[in-house]
């Protein structure tokens, strides 16, 4: 019998590498590990653990069957692109029965803002999620 997913569990994917050079990925996998350990501080929400998670980089798998495979019942995904002093992060927030974004969005900023804007990030999607 398949658990019903917790309301309050959610997984951070591994966030792409958008940017043209490949050492950026630790990068990418940072940004993915802070924005757990950013959620993971917000009261009544569960985050999927960071190993967890990584297995399911470059995955093709539909957000349905990961969901199912982690019990959540959220999954925010994303990419960074990383130029310069400058960073994009885009997120989009998806609930995985429907397979549709609940929310998305972009922050530009500059890169000595990098965790500002994980925090921002974080409280953004508790908001989402109705998380008080």
């Amino acid at each position: 019998m398949q658990q019903q997913p917790d309301n309050r569990r959610i997984a951070v994917l591994p966030l792409a590498n958008m940017s043209q050079d490949a050492r950026d990925e630790i990068f990418s996998d940072g940004m993915t590990e802070e924005l757990i350990s950013s959620l993971s501080k917000i009261a009544g929400l569960r985050v999927i653990a960071r190993t967890s998670v990584m297995r399911y980089k470059d995955t093709k798998k539909p957000i349905s069957e990961i969901s199912k495979e982690l019990n959540v019942s959220a999954i925010l995904e994303g990419s960074v692109r990383r130029a310069g002093n400058k960073i994009r992060i885009t997120v989009q927030l998806a609930d995985p029965k429907t397979e549709e974004q609940l929310w998305t969005e972009k922050y530009d900023r500059d890169l000595e803002d990098i965790f500002e804007v994980q925090s921002e990030i974080a409280h953004k999607v508790a908001d989402e999620l109705e998380i008080q």
